[in-house]
């Protein structure tokens, strides 16, 4: 679960050409409303394990407050990223909390979400070289982007992130150092001004 949050790094794309302007065309197509609510089916295909795995649930993400990923099949629980920790839950029980004071990969997994999901793309690029093109699909502007990681902590958990969209993403594909691969693919993304208030209390 702690590779699946790295996956949730979305929003970019290129042109294939100079950097510039490869992120100004990208960053003309994002969304830039300050939440996002959406759906997502996660396929893993783990180095020793004949068959994938499979889950489904929720994501939720306020670009102050930070990503809930809450999985709903076939076992519930809940991740919530911010800039401060990672909490994981089952129900009201936490099974894992890491604080960036004492884990720097907290920091560093905390700084590529907000920075993605909030299109800074300076500071992506500090993480990331990258290479991709813009894309026509159905009549409709898109984007698919390819992602290696410059940070050594990164690298060692992360060979390439794949991520296809277009005013959001819908697609994510992590290829993981160890072989292992994660495919999750988003659905009825929708953007909002503000959090309901039963969503402000799942940050608190």
């Amino acid at each position: 679960m702690r590779r699946c949050l790295i996956t949730l790094t979305l929003l970019l794309a290129s042109l294939g050409a100079h950097a510039d302007e490869l992120t100004t065309q990208i960053q003309q197509q994002l969304s830039d409303a300050p939440v996002l609510r959406g759906e997502f089916v996660q396929t893993r295909e783990l180095t020793g394990l004949k068959k994938p795995l499979k889950s489904s649930g929720r994501m939720l993400v306020d670009k102050t407050r930070g990503v809930l990923w809450k999985t709903e099949k076939p076992i519930a629980g809940t991740l919530r990223v911010s800039r401060q920790e990672i909490v994981q839950k089952d129900g009201q029980q936490i099974l894992m909390r890491l604080s960036a004071e004492k884990e720097p990969v907290v920091k560093t997994i905390g700084s590529v979400l907000f920075s993605l999901f909030a299109g800074d793309l300076a500071t992506l690029d500090r993480y990331f070289s990258h290479t991709g093109s813009l894309q026509r699909r159905d009549g409709q502007r898109g984007w698919e982007l390819q992602l290696t990681p410059r940070e050594p902590a990164l690298a060692h958990l992360i060979q390439r992130i794949e991520l296809k969209g277009a005013g959001t993403a819908e697609e994510v594909v992590l290829r993981a150092e160890s072989g292992d691969l994660t495919r999750i693919e988003f659905r009825h993304i929708a953007t909002a001004r503000t959090l309901t208030a039963p969503e402000v209390a799942e940050f608190e």
